[in-house]
């Protein structure tokens, strides 16, 4: 049985279910905090992000998106056989907060090792911004 708790009715109605449980058996309860996947919007400014880079830097949007996670992103070593490889986590499995945080290290790095300036999509240069690479993404 797989419970999501959002209120305080829905952790009532999993306290009623497990004060129900036969204790004559075992059970295995697992609780889990619910972190949301990045959003649409997130992924969208990422993406158009990686497109400003690639057109202002000559390289294409993979080799782009490709290291700014290898530089920003958690690396893992992965054994097969006798060789170690190292392996990133997919931008798709960044929450929310993670995803914000791999958007802000791509614009600062963007800025100062590219001279690239990435605008916030509250800042005054955004609609100009967007209009140029929205076509591209």
């Amino acid at each position: 049985m797989k419970f999501i708790i959002h209120n305080q009715e829905s952790l009532q109605g999993v306290t009623e279910y497990i004060s129900k449980l036969n204790l004559e058996k075992r059970y295995e309860i697992n609780i889990t905090l619910k972190r949301e996947k990045r959003t649409i919007p997130q992924n969208r400014l990422y993406w158009l992000y990686v497109t400003c880079i690639a057109d202002e830097t000559g390289n294409s949007k993979e080799d782009i998106h490709n290291h700014l996670k290898t530089t920003f992103l958690k690396v893992e070593d992965v054994i097969i056989g006798n060789a170690s490889i190292a392996k990133t986590i997919s931008t798709t499995k960044l929450n929310t907060s993670m995803m914000a945080n791999y958007i802000n290290q791509i614009v600062v790095w963007a800025s100062s090792e590219c001279g690239i300036i990435l605008p916030d999509p509250a800042d005054y240069v955004w609609e100009q911004f967007y209009e140029k690479y929205k076509d591209r993404i």
